[in-house]
């Protein structure tokens, strides 16, 4: 059983209620991902995601909306099972060869305990150093990790959509 299709004003990427949806997450070392029905924010399932002691584990979607431009705000849905708050750190790229960090977007995000419902206003996103405006018709990597912890962490991510200006 399918939710509610979006509004007009609102595309969905990703909501996990597709094994097929699993083939736009890139597969990295010390970090495994699965359809989970746990901690869903819509429809039945969510991704679970084991993040292993390492430099960097995290999750990086192939979002099939390459050009960002008509979006106001990326949305998505992060469940904390942890008694304690985390933080996530937030990469985006609009260069395909692997830009330094003073050229690229970053960003973090804290986790309370719990469900955290998440935004991040497309307009505003700069790059670190040379606070150049990324180009949304150009974004080419996003990815969410955690840097260096220190023992397994287990998150559960759902319904990322973007909403229109």
């Amino acid at each position: 059983m399918r939710c509610q299709p979006a509004s007009r004003a609102e595309r969905l990427a990703f909501d996990f209620e597709s094994d097929a949806e699993l083939d736009h997450f890139f597969w990295s070392c010390h970090t495994l991902f699965e359809r989970s029905t746990q901690h869903a924010s819509r429809g039945r399932y969510s991704l679970r995601v084991k993040l292993y002691p390492s430099r960097y584990p995290g999750i990086s979607p192939s979002f099939r909306i390459r050009n960002w431009s008509s979006y106001k705000t990326l949305h998505f849905d992060v469940f904390n099972p942890a008694p304690s708050t985390l933080t996530l750190y937030l990469r985006i790229d609009d260069a395909y060869s692997s830009p330094a960090y003073e050229d690229r977007y970053n960003g973090t995000l804290r986790l309370q305990p719990g469900l955290n419902r998440l935004s991040i206003a497309l307009d505003t996103l700069e790059t670190s150093g040379t606070k150049r405006t990324l180009d949304p018709l150009s974004i080419k990597r996003f990815a969410l990790f955690l840097n260096h912890p220190r023992e397994e962490t287990t998150l559960y991510f759902d319904n990322f959509r973007f909403l229109s200006r």
